[in-house]
């Protein structure tokens, strides 16, 4: 059986945490696990990723994502029919890296629906290589003010959420930590 779960919320806010937690509750502690990371190791999020690693320890196999999620599938592909949870942590980040590349090859990005689109096809492929798949991804709001490519990555964001939510078999959506 083949089965997902969003996990979603604003920045912040233990996404991560609650997705660690329940692969791991889904997984026992012996079971292999599989952590698809997006998040640029740029200065900015070196903080956040050395939190992450830290916290994860050796419990889990990681795959640092880089271009496309086609190298998630090709990483769970390798490790062999024993791989059966996958943690896909940030595909918020991974689509705003998604509209880095496009400005930097075309100038512009492509629309949101076509970004989502192929967001939502990889998704599905990684679904049929492993047991359990996590997603964890960012909740962003709209704000009128933002410039063109700020409003294509947050209404990306907001169609891929969307997208999953309609075949996940269950959605959690945490609340601002502010609260």
């Amino acid at each position: 059986m083949h089965s997902v779960e969003l996990i979603a919320g604003p920045p912040q806010c233990g996404k991560s945490v609650a997705a660690e937690s329940r692969t791991l509750e889904l997984s026992g502690r012996i079971g292999k696990r599989l952590y698809v990371a997006t998040l640029p190791a740029l200065p900015q999020f070196a903080e956040r990723i050395a939190q992450h690693r830290l916290r994860r320890g050796d419990l889990w196999r990681m795959v640092e994502i880089r271009r496309d999620l086609a190298e998630a599938r090709e990483a769970i592909d390798s490790l062999g029919r024993c791989q059966r949870h996958v943690l896909l942590d940030g595909i918020s980040a991974w689509i705003g890296r998604q509209i880095d590349r496009q400005m930097v090859l075309h100038r512009r990005p492509r629309c949101p629906d076509s970004i989502a689109a192929a967001l939502l096809r990889a998704i599905a492929e990684m679904q049929s290589h492993c047991e359990h798949l996590i997603v964890v991804g960012t909740v962003v709001e709209h704000d009128p003010s933002n410039d063109s490519w700020t409003s294509v990555a947050v209404t990306a964001n907001e169609l891929v959420l969307k997208g999953i939510a309609q075949f996940a078999d269950s959605v959690t959506l945490l609340p601002s930590k502010d609260l």
